[in-house]
């Protein structure tokens, strides 16, 4: 992604929400992972989380067999999203 194309993005689209989609990129992560990575206190993730969930770029689950933490995905929007700021490159499936 172009300095310019970063430019154009939305004023909600901060570090903290690149860096937790550039971690959820990697793979699944819980609000804990996403807290450290991010460098926001944990109680700031749940709004970012929820941000995300908004724009239908990621989404929470848990797992079977335990269902007291919660994970976080990004969805194929926010995996196209992401492939694009990571990478430079267009979504093939898109």
């Amino acid at each position: 992604m172009t300095i310019q194309e970063i430019q154009k993005l939305p004023r909600e689209v901060n570090a903290s929400r690149l860096k937790a989609t550039a971690l959820l990129w990697r793979g699944d992560s819980n609000c804990s992972e996403i807290a450290d990575f991010t460098g926001v206190r944990k109680a700031s993730v749940t709004s970012l989380i929820d941000g995300l969930e908004k724009e239908g770029l990621a989404e929470r689950f848990c797992r079977p067999g335990d269902r007291r933490r919660v994970f976080v995905r990004l969805t194929r929007k926010g995996r196209s999203m992401a492939r694009k700021f990571i990478h430079g490159e267009e979504d093939a499936a898109a």
